[in-house]
């Protein structure tokens, strides 16, 4: 004789299979733009960290030319000068000054202050693109039209922006380092608007 007991083993319906279904959609098309955001978000950290560093070493410099009584002087013509009265050795490497800032524009120097791969753009044009595969791109703006290049007013002076490879100036993302000649100033900053 066969006994026939009843299981207790079930197993989930269709409709709570497309419920779940349902509710895990709903939670991947709410997760997914706040991950995406994540994306501009970094982008636009890392930015504002390379103006935080621009800055930090700027007042470094400055403090150090000051106590070497060379803060009023201005740079040396030559990038490749070591003459102690236009800078100074920093962990190793030599710093040019100009009224005690640091001269930040020529690739070797950014490069070793970030501790990255800067490459600086011969064609200085606010919307050309950078095709790189380092870390950063620089790009220098002087003379009359470099404010409005880079959208910020400084007087006739230098300015150097670092940006990320595979974009713009125009993408409004980027750090920035102007020597202000009207009054032998710096300013520094970033521009992240675009960086979503």
């Amino acid at each position: 004789m066969k006994i026939f007991m009843k299981s207790n083993k079930r197993g989930f319906t269709l409709i709570e299979l497309v419920i779940v279904i349902i509710i895990l959609a709903i939670l991947a098309a709410v997760a997914l733009p706040k991950f995406i955001d994540l994306q501009g978000d970094a982008r636009e950290a890392v930015i504002k960290e390379v103006s935080g560093t621009i800055h930090a070493f700027d007042n470094l410099v400055y403090a150090k030319a000051a106590i070497l009584g060379i803060e009023t002087n201005d740079r040396n013509s030559s990038t490749t000068s070591q003459d102690t009265q236009g800078g100074f050795f920093v962990d190793g490497n030599f710093v040019l000054t100009i009224h005690g800032h640091p001269w930040l524009f020529d690739g070797p120097t950014l490069s070793n202050l970030l501790d990255a791969d800067v490459q600086f753009q011969t064609d200085n044009t606010a919307n050309a693109n950078c095709v790189y595969s380092g870390d950063f791109c620089a790009m220098m703006f002087n003379g009359p039209d470099a404010p409005g290049a880079i959208g910020i007013p400084f007087s006739p002076g230098n300015a150097v922006v670092i940006y990320n490879p595979n974009s713009s100036v125009d993408d409004q993302c980027f750090a920035y380092y102007i020597f202000d000649r009207a009054d032998n100033g710096v300013q520094i900053g970033a521009v992240t608007s675009g960086c979503q």
